[in-house]
Formats: structure tokens, C-alpha cells, sequence
């Protein structure tokens, strides 16, 4: 238990360095796509197993390329269009008689429950196929911008297609994954997004979920711009006169044509609300990076922040690093990273210390809210967050609603990549949190996980 106890802490004191964000007023745009989805069960009758990972394996292989070492040749795409012949991924399918519903939606919660369905899974439905289809448009404007899907968790083996060209597909349930629309869209027109999902049996020894159980995400940006996860912060040396916050960017240019981009970064206080300050408390210069024709480039920042706010469990002071990146003298990007600033030391004495000051936790782990389904338990979580904020609660749940899961100080996020969502949330509130993504490298924000990792809700 004691052991227990300290990972925790130790996680939630990893976790203050959150995943990066778009900045709604800037140039990039990161909405919502979670209405307005049509639903069924199964697959087609001409499907016929031929969309079985094992046949379709290379085609997984060829998404997330980005995550590759970069001396080694990626996976090429396999030629011509998987999925041509399949009916419902195609852009002319009459699917009108499907369900219509909003994400995040999670089957197998839907039930109904068999005693003779295993009781470590719920004795609920989640295996199976499913389809999702969506009809949407973009204005004729976005033509020159690059249009990417955002997937914050889909269990499981998910594919993707666009008005019937097969995006990509990316086979691990846990992880959050993105995926280029732009050369298959139709700006100005409609278009129809296709997701399968294969959730095999006996692949879970807990209740995993099925169907799209996150949020999903549309974000368009400039064809220059900072890539997926782009950004990297650590703090290396804090001091109570100054803390240096080291900045690393990947910079993505898309183009035919290499591109030399300005970039720059500024450090913002962030209050309890998630606001910035009015003023930047530091600032980089700017620096240039060329980008060559369809590849990423680095770029490496330090600036020093005067007397440090530090982040602690009672207190989770944040900061927000704004990057700006300019090409041509025009604002091609500009992309918000949260960040929190503190030190940790471990000590023969003391033990661990956080901030100088020796630290314990008490946590129950398990994941909360299981009742309510995969897709549910963000709502819960967030809807006691609200209530506890307007003083709607009874005592008993005031404290549930402060540590964001059901009676535990700690939420516990199964050991794979967590909801990206409940990851900011963690921070905002320093809850401890235990899981494979609350182990992350001091400042890395990127999950892990992949189109082969072992582990459950994926590849097997």
C-alpha cells in the first residue's frame, strides 16, 4: 500500500506538465464533432472477414509513421483503395434507417446484460463490430488549410474512411490518434466520414467499453504549422529567484517546396479558471527553422522565468507556453501548451520531496465510475465537478466531486493512455492519477502505445 501511496503522488507530480491545446482565437481551429453520428451494428454481408486485421495489416501500419525512428524507412501505404467494394464506406450509402446519436457512445453499456457473459467484463455486450457515419461540410475557404481528425479513444482496431478513400487506421483502443482528412476532403461540398470498429472477444480481462468512447475533434490549421503533440517542456532548473523552462517544437510542413518559418515563444500565468495573464511574464526570440518539402523540423527554446510559481497537490499553479509560428510575415500558427513548474528530489532522510517539502498520499485504486460505461464517465466526473463548484451537493459527495472519481483520492486510468480530458482536469486540481500515461517522462505529453503494443483493447 505504501507503494501504492508514493506512485501516486509521483504521478500526479509528472501529470503538471498537460497536454498542449490549440488557442481558439489563433489561426489553427480545434471544434467539436461529436453530433450527429449514424450508428449500426455489424458489418455488410460482402465484408465476409476480409476487413480481419490480419488482411488488412499493412494498411494499419502506414498510420502514425510520425512516431517512427527517424532513420528508418516507414511503412509504405499499400496501393490502390481498401474498402472500395464495402457499401458502408462508401459517401453514396443510403443510411437513414441507421441510429442517429451523439459521441462519446460507448455499445456495450447499452447492455443487455447475460448471466452467461463473463462477470469480470460487466456481463455486458462490448465485443462485436460497429460502423459510425458522419455527413458534414467544409467551406470552400479551408481549400488551402490542412484539415486533420482528431480521435481521442475508439475501442477497437479502428478504420477510416472519407468519401470512400480509406484514411488510415489505428488498431490500439486506449490511445488518442490523428489522422490527415485534407487529401480526401471535398471543400465547399459534402462529405462523409466512415469509422469501423472491431472489438474482438476475450481481448479484456476488465470492461473496456466499445464504440467511439471519447470525444472527437475536427482541427484545421495552416499548411505550416506545429505537428500532433509538437511541443515538449521540461524545467531543468528551478530556483525560488528564477526557474529556465526549455521548449522543444516539431514543426510540420506538408508542402512540395521547402519553407523557412519563424518561431517564438511566449510564457503566460494561468488562474484557477484556466485564463491567461494579460502580460507574458517571459519571452524567447525569435528563431528560424527551415522546414525541408514534407518533413518535421526541431526547434529548441529556453527562457527564464522570474520567481517561479511553483505547482504543488494544495496548490496546482500552472503556466501556458504560447507558441507563435510566422512564414512570409503572416501568423501561420499559434499553439498553447499548459505547463506547471516544480521540483522533485528523493532523499534517504525525507524520502520523496516535492517543492523541498516531504510528501505522502493516501488513494483508492480502481477505476471510477465503471457503471457508467466508458463514454459516461467524463459526464459524471465533470457534472459533480459543476455541482460541487455552485455548492448543489450534499456533503457526503462534496468530497467524491473535489477528487474527480467515485470515493478515491486517486483515479486510476486502467495501465494504458487515459482520457486526454481527465488528464487536464488532474492537473487543474492536483488529483493524483495512476496509470500507464500518469508515467510519462517528466514534460512529455505524447501517449504511448502503438499500432502493435501488447497490451489490451488492441493488437493481440
Amino acid at each position: 500500500m505504501a507503494n501504492l501511496r508514493f506512485c501516486l503522488l509521483l504521478a500526479a507530480c509528472f501529470s503538471a506538465l498537460a497536454p498542449a491545446r490549440a488557442d481558439e482565437a489563433g489561426p489553427r481551429e480545434r471544434v467539436s464533432f461529436d453530433l450527429d453520428w449514424r450508428f449500426a451494428k455489424g458489418d455488410p454481408a460482402e465484408v465476409q472477414g476480409r476487413l480481419a486485421y490480419a488482411a488488412v495489416k499493412d494498411w494499419f501500419m502506414a498510420t502514425g509513421n510520425e512516431f517512427l525512428n527517424a532513420a528508418a524507412p516507414p511503412p509504405a501505404r499499400p496501393a490502390g483503395t481498401l474498402g472500395s467494394d464495402i457499401s458502408y464506406a462508401q459517401s453514396g450509402f443510403a443510411d437513414g434507417s441507421w441510429r442517429r446519436l451523439n459521441l462519446p457512445h460507448d455499445w456495450g453499456i447499452e447492455g443487455p446484460f447475460h448471466q452467461e457473459y463473463d462477470s469480470a467484463t460487466g456481463r455486458l455486450p462490448w465485443w462485436g463490430v460497429g460502423w459510425y457515419r458522419k455527413h458534414f461540410s467544409v467551406p470552400a475557404a479551408d481549400r488551402d488549410r490542412r484539415v486533420y481528425l482528431d480521435i481521442d479513444g475508439a475501442m477497437a482496431y479502428a478504420m477510416v474512411w472519407l468519401n470512400g478513400q480509406f484514411v488510415g487506421g489505428w488498431p490500439y483502443g486506449y490511445a488518442s490518434f490523428q489522422l490527415d482528412l485534407t487529401p480526401y476532403l471535398r471543400p465547399g461540398g459534402e462529405n462523409v466520414l466512415a469509422i469501423r470498429l472491431d472489438n474482438p472477444p476475450l481481448s479484456s480481462r476488465w470492461y473496456p467499453g466499445g464504440g467511439i468512447y471519447r470525444h472527437v475533434w475536427l482541427v484545421k490549421t495552416a499548411p505550416v504549422h506545429v505537428a500532433h503533440w509538437g511541443t515538449y517542456i521540461t524545467t531543468p532548473r528551478i530556483t525560488a529567484e528564477a526557474a529556465v523552462v526549455d521548449v522543444q517544437m516539431t514543426l510540420q510542413n506538408p508542402l512540395t517546396a521547402p519553407v523557412s518559418a519563424q518561431v517564438a515563444t511566449s510564457l503566460y500565468e494561468l488562474g484557477v479558471d484556466g485564463r491567461k495573464s494579460d502580460a507574458p511574464v517571459a519571452a524567447s526570440a525569435q528563431a528560424t527553422v527551415r522546414i525541408a518539402a514534407g518533413r518535421l523540423a526541431l526547434s529548441e527554446q529556453s527562457v527564464t522565468v522570474p520567481r517561479p510559481k511553483l505547482w504543488s497537490l494544495s496548490a496546482p499553479r500552472r503556466y501556458v507556453a504560447v507558441t507563435t509560428v510566422t512564414v512570409a510575415g503572416g501568423l501561420a500558427d499559434r499553439y498553447e501548451t499548459p505547463f506547471g513548474i516544480r521540483t522533485i528530489a528523493f532523499t534517504a532522510e525525507g524520502g520523496f520531496l516535492l517543492n523541498g517539502q516531504p510528501q505522502s498520499a493516501g488513494a483508492r485504486a480502481a477505476r471510477p465510475l465503471r457503471p457508467a460505461g466508458d463514454a459516461g464517465h467524463g459526464r459524471i466526473v465533470r457534472l459533480l465537478a459543476e455541482r460541487q463548484a455552485a455548492q448543489r451537493l450534499p456533503p457526503a459527495f462534496r468530497r467524491l466531486a473535489r477528487e474527480g472519481s467515485a470515493g478515491a483520492g486517486a483515479t486510476r486510468s486502467q495501465p494504458s493512455v487515459g482520457d486526454p480530458l481527465e488528464h487536464r482536469q488532474r492537473d487543474r486540481r492536483a488529483a493524483p492519477a495512476r496509470g500507464l500515461a500518469a508515467r510519462r517522462a517528466p514534460g512529455r505529453h505524447r501517449p504511448r502505445g502503438g499500432p502493435d503494443s501488447p497490451d489490451h483493447g488492441g493488437v493481440q
